[in-house]
């Protein structure tokens, strides 16, 4: 028999191909089961029938009565529509946000490809790690009522679970994870998220497993050294938050930051209903051919790391609380908080709580983000010295979202500097309105 690979003894493979083979053949399985999945339920259902049923109710609720656009906004429809063309996306949807108040917005395109339902302004999007901001939000109110401290440890907090950590994190702190200081590694990758996906139990019994586990692992550096994006952190401080008032997270994020700032059109996985175009559905790549995915894929575990849906004008409100902060008119949290959660933890770090930090000639300091669970996109950037606010979201993963999302917030972010006669220097710092710094994508 004729060898298949030259140079290969008869009936095998060269280690460095077979091992190349194998693991080609594992990415394809977790691949096709994760479409699957995806196509078969939505993650809730699977895990807890009675929250989904609670979560889609909250999802649907909220619709507007008309498609009556807001008095006194400006719309952004016409420029938005020529780079959703251009980079041939179901939608693509802006705001922004200056001082309290939405001052312009603009939504184009489809729900779904393939459909012709519009996207209209009050629709919701995913938002992916763009909402870790609102986590460490929420947190920071607990702060404030005497519930934690920003220096309280794993240990104090779980002291039935210390002996189950390394003691390595024991003494990681709350401003430590919100600020991905914990040693956690980076576990953006679909190993690490697979093992969350069969976890057990309700929602909060996932969480709290799989902070176990990660405690049980070897940390990928000394915490407090270093800056390690890590969803995990994010997914610890879900649990937290549920072990000091006896709550679910999701009730949590609704009474502290949803309700309190009027966020009526917030709620949590995709936005959609299952089987109806009545929202925007998530999309990915298939080669050239655009396809729509039916659920977002994130077990629940990692809902408090990414995992919010919401109208543009709601994240607005959200965005607003954080701008007026830096100009001393604090909402919701005291200004003494606010300062912790915008401050970049180490020198040069480019990493805030639940924020990446930027620095340009001309517009000094920036709040930024973006996010994705690989079928949408979302950046929000916080730009103190123009007063504004700029949030940019399209309903397909980063292969066109990042370009599109990225090039309609340079656009709006040169309206609001033309509006104060600036340009952006040459010798600018930042990349704003080109990637964010210090907060990959989810």
């Amino acid at each position: 028999m004729p060898d298949l690979i030259p140079g290969a003894p008869p009936g095998r493979m060269p280690r460095a191909r077979s091992l190349l083979l194998v693991s080609v053949l594992i990415l394809l399985v977790a691949a096709a089961c994760l479409v699957a999945w995806s196509f078969s339920c939505s993650i809730d259902a699977s895990t807890d029938p009675a929250f989904a049923a609670r979560e889609h109710a909250t999802n649907v609720a909220g619709t507007a009565p008309d498609d009556s656009f807001p008095a006194g906004v400006l719309r952004l429809d016409s420029l938005l529509e020529p780079i959703r063309a251009r980079d041939r996306i179901p939608a693509l949807a802006c705001a922004v946000v200056r001082g309290d108040s939405l001052c312009a917005l603009g939504v184009v395109g489809v729900r779904r490809a393939g459909s012709p339902e519009r996207a209209r302004w009050y629709d919701r999007f995913h938002i992916g790690s763009d909402m870790k901001a609102m986590t460490a939000t929420l947190v920071a109110s607990l702060i404030e009522e005497g519930r934690l401290r920003w220096n309280s440890t794993l240990a104090e907090i779980f002291p039935d679970l210390a002996r189950g950590m390394r003691p390595e994190y024991r003494g990681v702190t709350i401003e430590m994870l919100m600020q991905h200081r914990s040693g956690l590694p980076d576990d953006r990758n679909i190993f690490r998220l697979l093992r969350l996906c069969g976890l057990p139990g309700s929602p909060r019994e996932q969480r709290l497993r799989a902070m176990q586990m990660a405690l049980a692992e070897r940390p990928a550096r000394a915490p407090g050294t270093r800056n390690t994006y890590a969803n995990m952190n994010f997914t610890i401080l879900g649990a937290v938050v549920e072990r000091v008032t006896g709550d679910s997270w999701e009730s949590q994020m609704r009474k502290r930051v949803f309700e309190p700032l009027g966020m009526d059109r917030a709620g949590f996985g995709a936005p959609h209903t299952p089987g109806r175009v009545d929202q925007p559905w998530g999309h990915a790549l298939a080669g050239p051919r655009v396809f729509w995915v039916g659920s977002v894929l994130l077990p629940a575990a990692v809902h408090p790391a990414g995992n919010v849906s919401l109208s543009m004008s709601d994240w607005g409100k959200f965005a607003a609380i954080h701008l007026e902060a830096e100009r001393g008119c604090c909402r919701l949290l005291s200004r003494d908080s606010f300062r912790r959660l915008h401050a970049e933890t180490l020198p040069g770090s480019h990493f805030a709580a639940g924020w990446g930090v930027a620095c340009d000639d001309t517009l000094g300091t920036l709040l930024e983000h973006a996010g994705s669970d690989g079928f949408w996109y979302a950046v929000i950037l916080i730009a103190p010295r123009l007063d504004e606010a700029i949030l940019t979201a399209a309903n397909i993963g980063p292969a066109r979202g990042e370009k599109a999302c990225f090039d309609a917030l340079r656009l709006a972010l040169r309206l609001g500097m033309a509006r104060n006669g600036t340009t952006l220097s040459a010798g600018s710092s930042t990349r704003a309105g080109s990637s964010p710094r210090g907060s990959r994508p989810h």
